[in-house]
């Protein structure tokens, strides 16, 4: 399991870059690896503060939330490829459009289809 620095060593590193230390002198005298210390420096550069970055975790279920009102169109779009196999994606991105008013692209209808196990 990874460990997270604290926010009060980021704060250190911040500190002590500001003072003009390089990044191998901050490592050691904060006794971690000069990769930590030159992402901390990143991100706070990126960030402007030293809040952690958002897990991949977290990240995914807001990604889950926001997919849950496309699951309908998915459905929709795997039920029109299976009534209909010689429908080609811009076939069934219009198809989706008249029936649930979802513009989507023709690559992502063909993702879709893959992710349910169709061609596209």
């Amino acid at each position: 399991m990874p460990r997270h620095l604290t926010e009060a060593k980021r704060a250190v590193i911040v500190h002590l870059y500001q003072e003009g230390k390089s990044q191998r002198e901050i490592a050691k005298e904060v006794k971690i690896a000069k990769s930590t210390v030159c992402n901390t420096i990143k991100r706070f550069g990126e960030q402007g503060d030293l809040q952690e970055r958002k897990s991949r975790e977290k990240q995914r279920k807001e990604r889950t939330e926001r997919t849950l009102v496309a699951e309908k169109a998915e459905r929709t779009l795997v039920r029109l490829r299976t009534r209909n196999r010689h429908l080609n994606s811009v076939e069934l991105c219009r198809k989706l459009k008249e029936s649930t008013g979802k513009d989507v692209c023709p690559s992502t209808v063909g993702r879709v289809l893959l992710r349910n196990g169709l061609k596209s």
